[in-house]
Formats: C-alpha cells, sequence, structure tokens
C-alpha cells in the first residue's frame, strides 16, 4: 500500500505519466505549472495541447486545464485520498475533455469503446498495478491454454512485464 503523498508524487512527475498511460506519446515539463502533452487522438491521429495546473496541494490534488488555443479542450482534478491507517489510498479522477473534432469525434469513440472514460479507467488500473507491484501485468505474448496458439509466434520478449513502467514505482517496490 502506498501513501498519498507517494502517489501523488508519482503522477505529480507529469514526464513520467506516458509510461503507465497508454495512449500518451509524452509529456513535456515547460515550467512549474504549464506542460505540453501528445496523444494519440481519434482515428490514429496525434493531439498535442498545453495544459496548466491551476491548483496544486501536494499529498492531495491537482487541478488542471488546457491553455487558450490547444486543440483539445480538457480540464480535471486528480484527488488522493488517504484511508485509515493500513488501508491504502483512493485515487479519484474527474475529467471533462472534448477532443479535436468535437462532440461527433466524442461520440464515435465511446462507441467504439475508445472514449475518455475508458481511457481514464485503463490509466488508472495501471497506475495501481505500478504503485502496487512495480510493473503493468500484460498478456501479450503469453499462451492462451493447452494446444492453442495466441498467434504471437512464441516470442516471449513482451511476456509478463513492462520493464519501463517498473520505473515509475520507485526501487522500494518489488
Amino acid at each position: 500500500m502506498r501513501s498519498a503523498n507517494d502517489l501523488y508524487q508519482a503522477w505529480r512527475n507529469l514526464e513520467d505519466l506516458p509510461r503507465f498511460i497508454d495512449h500518451l506519446h509524452s509529456v513535456e515539463q515547460i515550467s512549474p505549472t504549464v506542460s505540453r502533452w501528445v496523444t494519440k487522438g481519434p482515428f490514429g491521429q496525434e493531439a498535442t495541447w498545453e495544459a496548466e495546473i491551476i491548483d496544486d496541494r501536494p499529498g492531495e490534488r491537482i487541478v488542471w486545464r488546457t491553455r487558450p488555443g490547444s486543440n483539445v479542450e480538457s480540464a480535471g482534478t486528480i484527488s488522493f485520498d488517504p484511508l485509515s491507517p493500513d488501508r491504502g489510498t483512493i485515487v479519484r479522477v474527474s475529467l471533462e475533455y472534448l477532443p479535436p473534432g468535437g462532440k461527433v469525434v466524442a461520440a464515435f469513440g465511446k462507441m467504439t469503446g475508445d472514449d475518455a472514460q475508458g481511457q481514464v479507467r485503463n490509466a488508472l488500473h495501471r497506475f495501481r498495478q505500478v504503485m502496487e507491484t512495480g510493473e503493468v501485468a500484460v498478456v501479450k505474448g503469453q499462451s492462451v491454454g493447452a494446444g492453442r496458439d495466441d498467434g504471437a509466434g512464441g516470442d516471449d520478449s513482451e511476456r509478463m512485464t513492462d520493464s519501463d513502467v517498473r520505473d515509475v514505482a520507485g526501487k522500494d517496490v518489488q
């Protein structure tokens, strides 16, 4: 179990976020409160925007919004709420997001399961795995049962772990 402060510190290191957020290509910290984000957008298109942290309470929460002129409109909060002693921390994300292409593209993303809500849920799941175990469990390259082939061609190079993700959790996680 990790403390609210540990989880806040891991998330606040914005340039590490692409290691466990699938659709995120990169985050560049421009200043202590401004960052440039590059992600896979709808239909495989790349989307780029600048975000600004407008409220930062170490160990508690981070509130952000995209800067004026961005081709993505987004605002959100991530909060780190400690439970009773030795019970861990609840991480919650609240997000308002309008992708390039507007409501039509957002509706298509929701229909195909590639919407912001699904991406946030997946990111939080992977973040939890990294913070609890130091790695993200993957199935690519693993067998699917006796006498069956998953089409991976026997290459075990991506089996079990994602070493880039493991670094995010810190050295104290095994």
